[in-house]
């Protein structure tokens, strides 16, 4: 079982529209929130757009991205970062979306979600490469 958080952004009609059609014992809606971040943390995975905030967010707290949509040109390339380098899984053709979400969650290794760059300090080495003497 997974915990399913459907955060609308203020869009009052869509917010109304989900809390209608889903009605389970592990969803939330949640129109609009301050702490985004928290509610990340509080994922398996988070579904969205590859935008540089929530691609970086997802990296840093070890979330999975799966790509529904993206604005060609920067999205794009962030999705194809994501997915190259096991941060994501493009889920942007419709057609196969229920499918590649099913597979994602269902999937022996979601749990065990391991990509070898979590294993590094990023920021560690940042400031040694930074700290190093030419």
């Amino acid at each position: 079982k997974i915990n399913f958080i459907a955060i609308t952004g203020g869009d009052k009609k869509l917010y109304e529209r989900i809390k209608k059609d889903f009605r389970c014992n592990h969803f939330l809606a949640v129109n609009w929130t301050d702490v985004m971040d928290e509610y990340m943390k509080m994922s398996d995975f988070v579904i969205g757009k590859p935008g540089g905030l929530i691609s970086s967010e997802c990296m840093s707290i070890k979330r999975l991205l799966v790509v529904v949509g993206l604005i060609p040109g920067v999205e794009y390339y962030n999705a194809r970062y994501m997915e190259k380098n096991m941060f994501g899984v493009d889920a942007t053709n419709k057609r196969v979306r229920k499918e590649i979400i099913e597979k994602t969650i269902f999937s022996k290794n979601f749990r065990l979600h391991e990509n070898p760059t979590y294993k590094e300090n990023p920021a560690k080495n940042i400031v040694n490469a930074i700290l190093q003497p030419k």
